[in-house]
């Protein structure tokens, strides 16, 4: 019940968001396996040109990196997806970073 009063204070309340306008400015973002198992990233980036944009990938450390002037977003992808292969569109304020499936290599053991 303590908690609860001080959770509904005015004084509470307010000194709450200030985290948030303090933390570095990072894009919304949603990221999904797609119909032929590669990685989709999608990303809200409103008011941003093509040439303001940067994506790149780091197969070594199996890292993708999109910068804008005011935004950033980097992350580590699964071993299994080919950043090799990466594609990426901008239509209407959402950025759409493909990362195909890496081909699973299949070996055949015959029996002795």
């Amino acid at each position: 019940m303590l908690l609860d009063r001080y959770l509904q204070d005015p004084f509470f309340n307010t000194m709450v968001p200030t985290y948030r306008r303090t933390a570095p400015k990072t894009a919304a973002y949603d990221w999904y396996v797609g119909e032929n198992e590669e990685l989709i990233v999608t990303m809200e980036i409103p008011g941003v040109k093509r040439k303001d944009v940067n994506i790149s990938v780091t197969p070594e450390d199996n890292l993708l990196t999109v910068e804008t002037n005011n935004r950033s977003f980097r992350r580590t992808v699964s071993s299994d997806y080919d950043l090799s292969g990466v594609t990426a569109s901008l239509e209407d304020g959402i950025l759409e970073v493909v990362i195909p499936a890496k081909e699973k290599e299949v070996i055949n053991i015959q029996i002795d």
